[in-house]
């Protein structure tokens, strides 16, 4: 299956997104720590809690990554 784009431009958008969102990576790894010790450590709502953490996670990927930043190599991202 051929792509729309080469991995050379591929890797220049995820160099790009990395770049920008460093900080935004280490609050996504506390909360994926937090959200894993709400799954061992259960407390009153700590299903919701998760739940609204992935999310953010998936929100976060359908615009910043997607719409931000990949739909510049692939329109149909």
């Amino acid at each position: 299956m051929n792509t729309p784009f080469t991995a050379g431009q591929f890797l220049g958008v995820l160099e790009n997104y990395n770049l920008a969102i460093w900080l935004m990576q280490v609050i996504a790894h506390l909360l994926g720590i937090a959200a894993v010790l709400l799954a061992i450590k259960k407390i009153g709502y700590s299903d919701r809690i998760i739940s609204a953490i992935l999310s953010f996670y998936w929100l976060w990927m359908g615009v910043v990554y997607h719409l931000m930043y990949f739909s510049a190599i692939n329109r149909v991202a």
